[in-house]
């Protein structure tokens, strides 16, 4: 029953059974086992190679030729990626780019053209995505022919423009009835989402070290050693409200960690358990429940940045 299972972790579940059944012959309380730890998803060094997407119409490219074949170019585009910016973003471009292949059926980049864009788009709303990720899919495949001097293939005309969402910031009243539903570690989680207003990774990534508690400033820094960049490189500085610095405080003298604020299991960044997926649940039920009121929740940074503009 533990085929394919961690040897390790085996060893753990028989232990646990072990005890579980000593415990019932003393006639003591049966007690659920601690959950496993969740797997870590740990990206290779490189994202594989793009071959096997190739559409199976497209015919082979020339080895002895000079033109630039579509495979091995996006696969020296995306090692490109993993060099200069990430492999998250070169892993997302392997996929973008990838959709792309299974659309396109030549063999060279100077080929593409209108047809090509457009078979492409209606690929991907054949996979019911988004306006605003067709966009970002079609932006993908712009920079990357840019980059090898192939401007203005994909037009304007043929990317659909997603629509500027109105963003609908919630009351005094709104955010009370929700911070009474939360825990003590949630709600100066939300506090400090809705008080600061940064993106997720921000404060995935908050180290104490980035507080200034003297003049009440929060320094949004990358830490490269724990693979955070900052979108847009722009590192800045921002206001903190003077209630949730206080509650920082306060926090920071019972820290149980040295450099991360906010910590998942693992004792490590907060990563994706850092709560803003809850504090969406508990915002779509709220405002659910109320019924007169926007039951809609923005995208995460208008949200928390909505928050802190009407709030503080």
């Amino acid at each position: 029953q533990f085929a394919g299972t961690d040897p390790k972790q085996v060893r753990v579940m028989q232990l646990q059974r072990q005890h579980v059944i000593a415990g019932e012959e003393m006639g003591l309380p049966a007690v659920d086992p601690p959950p496993a730890a969740r797997p870590k998803k740990v990206l290779a060094l490189e994202p594989p190679s793009v071959a096997p997407l190739v559409n199976p119409q497209a015919p082979p490219a020339d080895a002895s030729s000079n033109r630039l074949a579509m495979a091995p170019t996006v696969d020296k585009f995306v090692r490109e990626m993993t060099a200069i910016r990430s492999r998250g973003r070169a892993y997302g471009c392997r996929l973008q780019l990838g959709l792309f292949l299974k659309t396109f059926k030549k063999a060279y980049l100077d080929e593409i053209d209108d047809d090509d864009v457009i078979a492409y788009v209606a690929k991907l709303r054949e996979r019911n995505l988004s306006l605003r990720t067709i966009a970002n899919y079609c932006a993908t495949l712009n920079a990357f022919l840019r980059r090898y001097d192939y401007k203005d293939r994909v037009k304007k005309r043929f990317v659909p423009k997603p629509t500027e969402k109105k963003v609908c910031a919630y009351s005094a009243a709104d955010l009370k009835a929700i911070f009474k539903s939360a825990t003590p570690e949630e709600e100066i989680l939300f506090r400090f989402f809705l008080g600061i207003g940064m993106r997720e990774r921000e404060v995935m990534f908050a180290a104490w070290r980035d507080l200034e508690f003297e003049r009440g400033l929060f320094h949004v820094t990358e830490k490269l050693d724990a693979g955070f960049t900052i979108k847009d490189k722009e590192e800045r500085l921002i206001p903190i409200p003077s209630g949730l610095l206080a509650q920082l405080k306060k926090r920071y003298q019972k820290r149980t960690h040295e450099r991360w604020i906010w910590l998942s299991r693992s004792e490590e960044p907060a990563g994706k358990t850092c709560g803003l997926p809850r504090f969406h649940r508990m915002l779509r039920s709220e405002m659910l429940r109320r019924k007169g009121r926007c039951a809609r929740t923005p995208n995460r940074r208008s949200e928390t940045e909505a928050g802190t503009d009407q709030h503080g």
